[in-house]
């Protein structure tokens, strides 16, 4: 088997595994809940075994539920597994099998993370979107396709043009429109796609988020001005975007 094929079938693998790790994140980052530890059951706290840890194939061998317990398996862990295969598959269809390939994954289950936190709790985790910016600049510094100094007054710039945005809002509306976790998200952005690709990168996660709306509307749902509609799941999905299909890295 060739070093080529190798990287395919890790960054295959790797998928859902890290997909599994992100989603206990996103599970018990904001419940306060340590990061260490077994997984347990969430009906009857027992530990997982062996069979209970297998991305994908665990929950179709146990229907989706506990071994122990019966109690069912939730279905956004399932989901968020193979969320991790499908972007592993972007990945190498853009990129190609590289290191680089397997980089950008953690960075995309990241995004992913951070999007679902802020979908079920309204708030982006430091702790989350925060090691994003010095891990863009690692990136853009070690890869000699990529401008260091581009992805720095990215990352400057990101968190400067989400900071106006939300600061303009607030003098207008005389509430709050973005939060600081948002400012935060666009300037680990700006260090992953540097400072040109942050008007791109506005314009689709806008773009985006009016579609959804739209679509809300057409649904019939009435939405409040006072409604709270969390932005990060657009902004995660237009950094992502803009980074993967970006022409310097196109083709790994």
């Amino acid at each position: 088997m060739t070093s080529a094929n190798l990287l395919v079938l890790l960054v295959l693998v790797m998928g859902p595994v890290l997909a599994s790790f992100f989603a206990t994140v996103a599970e018990r980052l904001p419940a306060g809940r340590p990061l260490s530890g077994r997984s347990r059951c969430d009906s009857c706290a027992r530990p997982l075994g062996a069979l209970s840890l297998v991305p994908i194939l665990s929950y179709f061998l146990l229907r989706g539920r506990c071994r122990r317990c019966g109690a069912p398996i939730p279905r956004r862990l399932l989901f968020f597994e193979l969320a991790g295969l499908g972007l592993a598959v972007h990945v190498l269809l853009i990129m190609g099998p590289s290191p680089l390939a397997l980089v950008s994954l953690v960075f995309a289950l990241t995004l992913l993370a951070v999007a679902v936190i802020d979908v079920r709790h309204l708030y982006i985790p430091d702790v989350l979107s925060l090691p994003l910016i010095p891990a863009g600049l690692a990136v853009a510094l070690f890869e000699p396709r990529l401008d260091v100094t581009a992805h720095f007054i990215g990352a400057v710039a990101g968190f400067a043009l989400m900071w106006f945005v939300a600061w303009s809002y607030r003098r207008l509306r005389g509430r709050e429109g973005l939060g600081g976790g948002d400012a935060k998200l666009m300037a680990a952005g700006g260090a992953w796609v540097a400072w040109e690709g942050l008007p791109l990168v506005l314009l689709i996660a806008s773009a985006s988020g009016l579609l959804f709306v739209a679509i809300l509307r057409l649904a019939g749902r009435r939405l409040a001005l006072q409604d709270a509609i969390p932005f990060a799941p657009f902004l995660a999905f237009a950094i992502w975007m803009v980074w993967l299909h970006a022409p310097p890295l196109a083709g790994g």
